[in-house]
C-alpha cells in the first residue's frame, strides 16, 4: 500500500513538473501541445503519461531525447531539435518535422520509428538515402529541402500520397515506380514536362502549380484523375483536357494562365459540370464561387499589354461566360 502511494506520488510529481514546464498546456484527450516554452528542457519523463499526440512548437531549449510507447503522432515545428537519434517511439505512426531555417541538417535513424506511416519534413537539409528502408510509409511530404535526386524513394511502392513541393530542379524520373500514388503535389519544382508520370495511372489528385510545363498530354493516362492544380505554367494546349474520360467530373484548382490562354481556358473549362475550387481555401464553402469568378474575370492590367478595345472584349466574354454558368459577379 505504501509502495503504491509512493509510486502515485512520484508520478504526480513528474506530471506536475511536466505541466509546470509547459506553462498553460495540459494533457487533454491524449493530446499535449507545448508552444513557445523556453523553460522546457527535458522530455525524458514523458513516457510516464498516456499521450497519443505531442506537438512541440517554438521550444528552443529542449534536450533532444525522448522515449514513449504511447505517442502515435509527433509534430515538431521550429524547435532547436536537429537530431532524432535519441528518440525511441515504438508506436509512432505520424511524424511532422518543420524548421524555420533551411541551412540546418536533420540527423535521424529510421529504425527508431518502426511503425511510421506518415512522414512530413519541411525546410531541412536531409539525407534521404535512409528513406529506402521505410517501406511502411503511405504518405510522404518533403518540402523545400533542396532535393534533386530522389532515387532513394523508389522502393516505397506503398506510397499513396507524395508531396515534393518547392524542391527546385528535381529529377522526377524515379516516380514512375510509385504506381500506387493517388495524390501527387509538385508545385514550384521547375518541372518542364510530365512524361515520367505516365505509369501513375491511379492518380486522382495532381498539383503542379508554379512550374514551366508546356504539354499536358500525359494527363490522359490518369484515367481516375478528378482534381488538378495547374496555375502559373506555360501550357500551350488546354483543349487536350476535353479528351480525358473523367473530364466532366474535374475539379480545377486555381487555373490561372497568362494572357490569351485565359480565353482558351474559359472555353474549355465551361464544359466542366463540377465547380472550380480554390486549393488554398478548400474548406471555405464560398471558395467555389470565388475561384470560378477569378478564373473568368480577365485581369487586364498593364502586364498583358493589350489595348482598350481588346480589354473590353475580354471583359464582355468573361461576363457572358459567368452568366452561362449561372454565376454572377461584376466583371468591371
Amino acid at each position: 500500500m505504501l509502495q503504491s502511494l509512493d509510486n502515485n506520488y512520484i508520478k504526480q510529481q513528474r506530471k506536475e513538473k511536466l505541466i509546470i514546464n509547459t506553462q498553460q498546456n495540459q494533457i487533454k484527450n491524449g493530446v499535449l501541445q507545448i508552444v513557445s516554452d523556453t523553460k522546457l528542457k527535458s522530455l525524458e519523463n514523458i513516457q510516464n503519461y498516456d499521450i497519443k499526440k505531442l506537438e512541440l512548437k517554438y521550444c528552443t531549449n529542449i534536450i533532444p531525447k525522448m522515449q514513449s510507447s504511447s505517442i502515435t503522432q509527433l509534430i515538431i515545428e521550429n524547435c532547436n531539435i536537429q537530431s532524432l537519434k535519441e528518440f525511441q517511439l515504438d508506436n509512432l505512426e505520424v511524424l511532422v518535422f518543420s524548421n524555420g531555417y533551411k541551412d540546418k541538417t536533420l540527423v535521424w535513424e529510421y529504425d527508431k520509428f518502426p511503425k511510421l506511416k506518415e512522414l512530413g519534413i519541411s525546410r531541412w537539409t536531409i539525407d534521404i538515402t535512409l528513406f529506402s528502408q521505410m517501406t511502411c510509409l503511405t504518405q510522404l511530404s518533403i518540402q523545400a529541402c533542396g532535393l534533386r535526386n530522389i532515387e532513394a524513394i523508389k522502393p516505397l511502392i506503398g506510397l499513396k500520397q507524395l508531396c515534393l513541393a518547392c524542391n527546385e530542379n528535381i529529377d522526377i524520373t524515379p516516380l514512375q515506380y510509385l504506381t500506387q500514388l493517388t495524390i501527387l503535389e509538385m508545385e514550384s519544382c521547375c518541372l518542364i514536362n510530365l512524361d515520367a508520370l505516365r505509369p501513375l495511372t491511379k492518380l486522382q489528385v495532381l498539383v503542379i502549380y508554379d512550374n514551366q510545363i508546356v504539354y499536358i498530354e500525359p494527363l490522359l493516362e490518369f484515367k481516375q484523375l478528378s482534381r488538378m492544380g495547374a496555375q502559373n505554367n506555360i501550357i500551350i494546349d488546354l483543349k487536350i483536357l476535353a479528351q480525358h474520360p473523367n473530364f466532366k467530373k474535374f475539379v480545377i484548382y486555381d487555373l490561372a494562365l497568362p494572357g490569351q490562354q485565359q480565353i482558351q481556358a474559359a472555353n474549355v473549362m465551361r464544359n466542366i459540370n463540377h465547380p472550380i475550387t480554390n486549393l488554398r481555401k478548400i474548406c471555405d464553402k464560398f471558395s467555389s464561387l470565388k475561384a470560378k469568378c477569378s478564373l473568368f474575370r480577365f485581369k487586364c492590367d498593364s502586364s498583358l499589354q493589350i489595348n482598350h478595345n481588346t480589354q473590353s472584349i475580354l471583359i464582355a466574354q468573361a461576363a457572358d461566360l459567368l452568366v452561362k454558368m449561372n454565376v454572377y459577379e461584376d466583371c468591371q
